[in-house]
C-alpha cells in the first residue's frame, strides 16, 4: 500500500459520515437499492440504499435514479448497511408512498380517477347519442316520428383524458 492509500484510509476511518460521488451501474427496484461506483476508482458499493429506512415497508419517497447518472452517496462509517444516496442527478421515477399528497395545495381537489370518469363520460355519450324525441313545430302539430340525435364520435377514451406522467393508486 502505498504512503497516499495509507493516508486517505487513516482519514476515511476517522470521519464517520462522509460522502462519494458516484455513478450508477445497477438498480434494484424491489429492494429500493442500488450498485454505485465512486468516481475515484474505488471498489463498488453495492446495495446501497435509495430510501432512508431499513425496513420492509414501502414506504416514504422512493427515488429511482438513471443507470448511468451520478449519485451522492452517504455513507455513515464504511459498513455496507449504513450508504444511502443523499441527491441524483437524473431520476428515473419517484413513488410517494403517505395517506395524503398535496401538490401546490389543496385548493383543485383530488385527482381524477380517470377509468371512473371514462365509463360515466361514455354513458352520457351513449345515451346521447340514441336520445330522441318528438317535437312540435311552431303553430303546427306535434310531429310524431322523433328526430334521431347525430351521434357523438368519436368515444372519450382514457387517453384522451389520462396524463401518463403522474399517477396514483
Amino acid at each position: 500500500m502505498t504512503i497516499r492509500a495509507s493516508l486517505l484510509q487513516l482519514v476515511n476511518e476517522s470521519k464517520p459520515m462522509h460522502t462519494v460521488l458516484c455513478k450508477v451501474e445497477a438498480v434494484d427496484t424491489n429492494q429500493a437499492t442500488c450498485d454505485a461506483a465512486p468516481v475515484d476508482g474505488s471498489p463498488i458499493y453495492y446495495k446501497v440504499r435509495l430510501r432512508a429506512t431499513i425496513d420492509s415497508a414501502q414506504t416514504g419517497i422512493i427515488i429511482i435514479p438513471v443507470i448511468g447518472s451520478y449519485v451522492l452517496v452517504g455513507c455513515i462509517s464504511d459498513i455496507d448497511d449504513f450508504r444511502y444516496v443523499i441527491l441524483y442527478d437524473q431520476i428515473q421515477s419517484m413513488e410517494i408512498v403517505c395517506q395524503d399528497i398535496r401538490l401546490n395545495g389543496a385548493t383543485n381537489g383530488g385527482v381524477v380517477k380517470v377509468s371512473e370518469l371514462v365509463n360515466k363520460i361514455n354513458r352520457l355519450e351513449q345515451h346521447a347519442s340514441t336520445h330522441q324525441h318528438a317535437y312540435a313545430s311552431p303553430g303546427g302539430p306535434a310531429v310524431t316520428t322523433p328526430t334521431p340525435t347525430q351521434p357523438i364520435i368519436p368515444i372519450t377514451t382514457i387517453a384522451d383524458l389520462q396524463s401518463t406522467t403522474v399517477k396514483h393508486g
